[in-house]
């Protein structure tokens, strides 16, 4: 159960950073340093470039 319930928070968690990061990359003023700490943000893993995809995805269901 304890597992179960780390795999859940952890999912809740990578959508969260997800979500702040694809926020923050749509304002019109992104510093070169936070392009950069997305930048690797989204290369440490490919978990977080699906769920940013995700919300791309997403966003383009929305505003199409």
């Amino acid at each position: 159960m304890n597992d179960r319930l780390n795999t859940q928070c952890t999912a809740e968690t990578l959508a969260e950073e997800a979500a702040t990061w694809f926020v923050r990359m749509r304002e019109p003023k992104v510093s070169e340093h936070e392009r950069h700490h997305f930048q690797c943000w989204l290369d440490a893993s490919s978990q977080h470039r699906r769920e940013y995809a995700h919300f791309e995805k997403l966003w383009g269901a929305l505003d199409g």
